[in-house]
């Protein structure tokens, strides 16, 4: 992808450098086809160019939701239920 990565350990923490999802969690996305891996690891991308800090659970997440093994819905809840464990409190 021609950016610097650094090993995260699974906890997301890239020190303000791009991480490559698909080089840290390969076993995600086993099975997809070329065209999906990459515009997921897009998708990631342009996320963290907005600054968020990609999760092992957020992408698994990611590419449930484009396997269809989750409907929108369910992934929107997975996001919320994150944030809010995150923060400590709930988003509504």
């Amino acid at each position: 992808m021609g950016h610097d990565k650094i090993k995260s350990k699974g906890k997301g923490t890239i020190m303000g450098r791009m991480i490559d999802v698909v080089a840290e969690w390969p076993e995600l996305f086993e099975g997809l086809s070329p065209q999906r891996i990459q515009g997921l690891r897009a998708a990631c991308a342009s996320s963290q160019l907005e600054g968020d800090v990609p999760t092992r659970e957020g992408v698994a997440d990611l590419v449930s939701r484009t396997r269809g093994e989750i409907t929108h819905e369910e992934f929107i809840a997975r996001a919320i239920a994150r944030a809010e464990a995150r923060v400590g409190r709930p988003a509504r």
